[in-house]
This record gives structure tokens, C-alpha cells and sequence, in this order.
């Protein structure tokens, strides 16, 4: 179990691979990470590739202090909260451990899927777009945007709906209560 503010850190000190092998082993995992680091457009899909290597993620809303539990006897937390780089502290008391446990899982309770993500205000104006006009032409139109760039959103709505075709597509959004 993690708890952290992002899902992906472009500078780290330590190597994934071995973490990947675990997971291929059938280690699962569950991370929770802040909401607010979704403004980076990297966020989501680095949370997705490993969410489908059995680390699930999901999103909360609430105030996030680095957390670590392993296999419900050991926990790490953050030496410094203002110092990411000043270590942390291992925890084995027991009721220590199994009172984090207790929070994190109230958290992930609580917690959304990236799947139940809501849609960007750009996510829902293409879609909006999509189901108003009979053209890409005419919908980037309303959009204010290129063709081109219209195509790219519905492009990026439908992988993000695990959809083949605008069709299916507008199936999933309504499925999921978008439309």
C-alpha cells in the first residue's frame, strides 16, 4: 500500500524493474495518490501503465502524507514532511501498523478509479461537440479549434474510454453517464 502525492516522479533514486518483476509474479499492489497531480498530463497514464501491471491507483481528494505499508507488518512514512529527501522512518509496532492500515483502506474506500474520473472541461465540450454535430468541420467549429485538433481530442476521449469507434464511444460516455 502507498500513499503519495504523485503517481510519477521524473527524478528518482531507485530502479522500478525489480518492483515490475514482483508485480509479474502476482504481487498486487494499491496506490493512492492526490488529485491534484492530475493537472499534469503525465500523471494519469503513467498511473495507468501501472495499474495494469496489478499496482492499482486511484485518486483522492484527501490530504496525502508519504506512506508505505508491507504486508501489514512494516510501515515507512516520511522522516520530514517539508523534505522529501530526508529519509524515512520504518514503523513495527503493530497497532501502529494495523491503525495506518486501517486509514489507508478507509482512504481507498473513499478513493475514485481513474476510470471514474470526471471529464476535463475540454474532455466535455468535445464530447458535447461530437453528439451536437453531423461533422468534425462543423464541430471543431463550435469548438473554436482546427479539424485537426478536434480530431486529436476525440482521439484522446476514445483511449481514454478503451473505445474502437466514435459509436462505441458515445456507448461508454452515455454507459458511464457523461451524455
Amino acid at each position: 500500500m502507498h500513499l503519495k502525492e504523485r503517481a510519477f516522479y521524473e527524478k528518482t533514486e531507485y530502479s522500478v524493474e525489480p518492483f515490475k518483476r514482483f508485480l509479474a509474479r502476482g504481487l498486487r499492489s494499491r496506490t493512492l495518490f492526490s488529485a491534484h497531480a492530475l493537472r499534469d498530463p503525465a500523471q494519469e497514464p503513467y498511473a495507468r501503465s501501472w495499474h495494469d501491471l496489478g499496482d492499482l491507483h486511484r485518486v483522492t481528494t484527501e490530504p496525502i502524507h508519504h506512506l508505505a505499508i508491507v504486508n501489514r507488518r512494516f510501515a515507512f512514512i516520511q522522516a520530514d514532511p517539508t523534505d522529501p529527501t530526508a529519509g524515512a522512518l520504518q514503523i513495527r509496532q503493530p497497532d501502529v501498523v494495523a491503525m495506518l492500515a486501517d486509514l489507508f483502506d478507509g482512504m481507498w474506500a473513499r478513493a475514485r478509479d481513474l476510470d471514474d474520473l470526471p471529464l476535463s472541461p475540454v474532455e466535455q465540450r468535445v464530447l458535447y461537440a461530437l453528439t451536437c454535430h453531423e461533422t468534425d468541420t462543423a464541430a471543431a467549429g463550435s469548438l473554436n479549434v482546427s479539424v485537426r485538433k478536434f480530431r486529436g481530442h476525440v482521439a484522446d476521449l476514445m483511449a481514454r474510454l478503451g473505445a474502437q469507434t466514435r459509436f462505441q464511444a458515445a456507448l461508454l460516455a452515455q454507459k458511464r453517464g457523461w451524455l
